[in-house]
């Protein structure tokens, strides 16, 4: 099996959530490519996020830095309540979120509708 080339896909939805849908390997070569365009997004003004990796079926410490930094900026932007959920079906990478803590930070659901609701509370 081969694995899909890492890409990112940025959406907003109606009620002006940013979503980033990841595909492939989110790990130190590709991890740029997914801060930049939170980043930017972010000091635009965005205070809603909701992070997709239904497709992404790995992720390393670097990886995880990114969300990490993502999740810190929005509360910079927001207080406490950063408005940041991710969508993980994928069993090992979740795993890794959970072991690593960020479950207790971030909403971590199975799909993306799932994921929006959170933030539509």
């Amino acid at each position: 099996m081969s694995l899909a080339p890492f890409k990112v896909e940025v959406e907003s939805d109606r009620n002006g959530i940013e979503i980033f849908a990841v595909t492939g390997e989110l790990d130190q070569a590709t991890a740029a490519d997914l801060r930049e365009p939170m980043q930017k997004a972010i000091e635009a003004g965005t205070d809603s996020v909701v992070l997709d990796m239904t497709d992404c079926g790995f992720i390393d410490s670097t990886g995880l830095g990114v969300i990490v930094e993502a999740h810190k900026q929005l509360q910079q932007r927001n207080g406490t309540e950063a408005r940041f959920a991710i969508c993980c079906p994928e069993p090992e990478v979740r795993r890794l979120l959970e072991v690593t803590g960020l479950d207790q930070a971030i909403a971590i659901r199975d799909t993306r509708e799932e994921a929006i609701a959170v933030l539509e509370t």
